[in-house]
């Protein structure tokens, strides 16, 4: 009706108001302006339109922004007895409170609306409250579509494709249940734990082919694990098979209508394309309340829209932007139509706004945030077109930040004009961004006087008749088992203690409380790692079945503890590959493709009878670089290329500096990769005095020297680590230099006669680190006595905080790192107590290792 108004007022000759009747037009009040924006408002009321009265506002002068044609009256309608006050330590306890009242006063929902100076703000607050509580709520002028399940679906959705389609935020959305598999069989959980197991990372193009991969191994052979039977394993089996498919079926439709974008931005894709990708999504999203429900039919809606319309392609970024500007919309009340405002609904609290508030006829009006940094607030002047520059250009059309707030403390005044029966006026007295007392508007002061009688009422008697301000501990009555629990503790303003009756009804959380208090003990127990002795169990020279390795070993030598999370109690940290834009390759995955290409060299060359001098066999260890990294590149792409050719050309120049070490050693190797304790080659047995352990590993490099046998493992880091200065053994913290000639003598039958790390990089200069036949057996005992603390189950924490900079248990053991300090408080207690406590006797023993063999060796002769 109004286009066609202004059609006619800007041309009466248009076609387009052809039969437009404006005397049956009605206008509500404050619809138009003053000056030049309300001629379309006296073009109408010149025509016959009629202005529907409202409530006259008095003592209120009428602004220049707003239009009103009775301003004559009295400013309040309600009568004193039904005006009431309080003050909330914040707007979530502000409308605890409300509910509180309205249970208090036996009303029931939809006899109640709520008004909101700041209706984002407080209608998040309620939403979340609400949905808690189960109490149904409708919106007069809508909930942000992002307090909703599915819009923070689409707000996933579009960081999904700007971040290059990361695998963790599907899976978090996975778990949250915000996403969910047309198998409704399947979990969410289950899903996500699936989704992580097959380390897609990211890319648009990886997710199917991952899944794919997966279900091809199921189609495998069956193979029980240990300790499992057949039919266990089938179960297992089809549990798997069963999710992948699952997982396919709710990723398929999404990454097909998805197009893959560019992560450097240089993609052409229409709004339509995205609109397309983001209604696929929202399908898989379930509802949950009503406003998440009519959420998802409007955002579909507004996708469909887009879907049939903006197909022009433009850059992803502009593309993704317009999409997310036709998708700002808020949520109405259930099965509202139009656009806002919305009706309330029946059975359903009523949430609104200063200017659509009072319009329901409900007996029972709250109106919240009556602060004065909300309302009328600041009044400060637009950035971009300030008021000396509105006054210049034409002050009547242009409003100036006092305009705006007279506007704002009429809008005020009209609705307390509208209001009647029961109203309750509130506001927050705490900031909690800034720590800071907020003071009431002067709207309260107002109330304050009319409720009193008092016209000279002051700020400070207002405060007084407050009283505190509501809080969690309810005063009226409880709403929720929160409000009563508080209120259960609460004796005179001051809250008892109530750990000792939480404790005794949550056994778990009082084991929790007693494992805090036990680990700031001075006496070593369960929560520190001192356990029940379970030699059979634990002892791998007792138990045939575990298998360690040498790293493992160098757990237990470095951080007994660490041993006991990864050995005993079998967690792993979840290797969930991350994008990083300015790096391809990690530490260890570099390390990995690095021996990957210094094996594949040293094999071709022999099998091509190629000499390591032929200047042949540094190009064939560039093209065997070449090959490892585009397998590598399959399964972690790379975040672009300039970040690919960068870690090429310095993988390059570690692979020449592996060519050069082995052309000045003239290598002539026995073994490579010689490999122990997997699948395909059987455990090595390792001689101990306490018993034998099975070890699994793979040894780099085994060469031909002399009488012996030197033992070669490659090092893609720095040698400082693995300096002299350190010792043979570390302290115990280096026993793979143990572990690896023994298994070699074991396994080939020949004597070591030396162990070498080698660091082949750049980085490493190829330097090399070696040790003696004879000082490495002195390692078999340390060994021995390192497995004597596991036979005692003494799983204690290490005493120097340097070994936990690499460590996967870290969260943990709570320790983290704040710029150059790090806060490990295990390892502080353990450092306090490393001296004193005989749980610590044999770790003592071990770090004093080679002191000990040395002062043995000097008092012998």
């Amino acid at each position: 009706v109004l286009d066609r108004a202004a059609r006619l007022l800007a041309d009466p000759a248009d076609p387009a108001a052809s039969g437009f009747d404006a005397s049956r037009v009605f206008l509500a009040p404050g619809v138009g302006l003053r000056g030049r924006a309300g001629r379309l408002v006296a073009a109408l009321r010149a025509a016959g339109a009629v202005v529907l009265r409202s409530d006259p506002v008095a003592d209120v002068p009428v602004p220049p922004v707003v239009w009103e044609p009775a301003p004559d009256g009295a400013p309040w309608n309600v009568a004193p007895d039904d005006l009431h006050l309080f003050a909330a330590s914040g707007p979530a306890d502000e409308l605890r409170e409300v509910l509180r009242r309205v249970m208090a006063a036996g009303l029931a929902w939809d006899e109640v609306e709520i008004v909101a100076t700041d209706p984002a703000v407080y209608g998040g607050a309620l939403h979340a409250l609400a949905e808690r509580l189960g109490v149904k709520v409708s919106y007069g002028v809508g909930l942000p579509v992002e307090r909703t399940r599915p819009g923070r679906a689409a707000a996933a959705y579009f960081r999904w494709i700007q971040s290059g389609y990361p695998a963790d935020l599907l899976r978090r959305l996975l778990e949250a249940g915000d996403l969910r598999a047309p198998d409704r069989a399947a979990q969410g959980t289950q899903l996500a734990r699936r989704l992580r197991s097959l380390r897609v990372g990211w890319g648009h193009d990886r997710y199917l082919p991952a899944i794919d991969r997966a279900l091809a191994r199921l189609s495998e052979p069956v193979r029980p694990r240990r300790r499992e039977s057949r039919e266990e394993a089938e179960a297992r089996v089809a549990r798997e098979r069963r999710q992948l498919e699952a997982l396919r079926d709710l990723l398929a439709p999404i990454l097909q209508a998805t197009p893959p974008l560019d992560p450097r931005g240089e993609t052409l894709v229409s709004p339509a394309r995205l609109a397309a990708g983001l209604r696929a999504f929202l399908e898989r999203v379930p509802p949950s309340d009503a406003p998440s429900s009519t959420a998802r039919d409007r955002l579909l809606g507004v996708a469909d829209r887009i879907a049939a319309t903006l197909t022009r392609p433009t850059a992803a970024a502009a593309a993704v932007a317009v999409l997310q500007r036709h998708l700002a919309i808020r949520v109405p009340a259930p099965r509202a139509e139009g656009s806002s405002p919305w009706t309330s609904a029946g059975g359903h609290l009523h949430l609104t706004d200063v200017d659509h508030g009072g319009l329901t006829g409900r007996p029972a009006t709250f109106v919240v945030g009556l602060d004065a940094d909300r309302y009328p607030g600041a009044g400060l002047q637009e950035p971009l077109l300030q008021d000396a520059q509105r006054r210049a250009l034409d002050p009547r059309a242009l409003p100036t930040a006092a305009d705006r707030l007279d506007a704002t403390r009429f809008r005020m005044a009209a609705l307390l004009a509208r209001l009647r029966g029961v109203v309750t006026l509130s506001y927050s007295a705490w900031d909690p961004a800034e720590a800071r007392e907020v003071a009431p508007s002067a709207v309260m002061l107002d109330a304050f006087r009319r409720r009193t009688g008092d016209p000279a009422a002051s700020f400070e008697a207002l405060r007084r008749d407050l009283g505190e301000a509501a809080s969690p501990v309810p005063r009226t009555a409880p709403l929720d088992a929160a409000d009563l629990w508080l209120a259960a503790l609460e004796r005179d303003g001051i809250l008892l203690d109530g750990a000792a009756a939480v404790r005794a009804a949550y056994p778990g959380l009082d084991r929790g409380l007693r494992g805090r208090e036990a680990l700031a003990g001075d006496v070593a127990t369960a929560h520190h790692g001192a356990v029940r002795p379970r030699p059979d169990s634990l002892d791998p020279r007792r138990n045939p079945e575990l298998v360690l390795s040498a790293s493992g070993l160098e757990d237990l030598g470095g951080c007994p503890r660490r041993y006991f999370y990864r050995y005993a109690l079998r967690i792993r940290k979840p290797d969930d590959p991350e994008l990083d834009p300015d790096r391809w390759l990690d530490a260890m995955a570099r390390g990995s493709l690095l021996h990957a290409v210094y094996e594949a060299a040293l094999r071709e060359a022999r099998e091509r009878d190629l000499a390591l001098e032929d200047p042949a066999f540094a190009a064939l260890a560039l093209g065997a670089l070449e090959r490892e990294a585009a397998r590598v590149a399959a399964e972690v792409p790379p975040p672009g290329d300039a970040v690919r050719d960068r870690e090429l050309r310095e993988l390059r120049e570690d692979v020449r500096s592996f060519v050069r070490m082995v052309r000045e050693a003239a290598v002539d190797w026995e073994s490579l990769e010689l490999r122990f304790g997997f699948d395909d080659a059987p455990a090595a047995p390792l001689e101990l005095r306490g018993g034998t352990v099975r070890l699994r590993g793979a040894i780099d490099r085994i060469d031909r020297a002399g009488a012996g046998l030197t033992v070669v493992d490659y090092k893609t880091g720095a040698a400082d680590r693995y300096a002299r200065r350190h010792g043979v053994f570390h302290g115990g913290r280096r026993l793979q230099n143990v572990v690896y000639p023994a298994v070699a003598e074991a396994l080939l039958g020949r004597t070591v006669g030396r162990m070498q790390y080698h660091f082949p990089t750049r980085r490493g200069q190829n330097e090399v680190v070696e040790y003696g036949r004879g000082e490495l057996r002195r390692g078999l005992g340390l060994i021995d006595r390192l497995l004597d603390a596991v036979a005692a189950g003494r799983f204690l924490p290490t005493e120097e905080a340097a070994d936990c900079a690499f460590c996967d248990y870290q969260a943990i053991c709570r320790h983290r790192v704040e710029g150059w300090e790090r806060h490990t408080p295990l390892t502080e207690w353990a450092a306090g107590h490393f001296d004193d406590l005989p749980e610590y006797r044999e770790l003592r023993e071990v770090r004093r290792w080679e002191e000990t063999f040395l002062a043995e060796l000097e008092s012998d002769g």
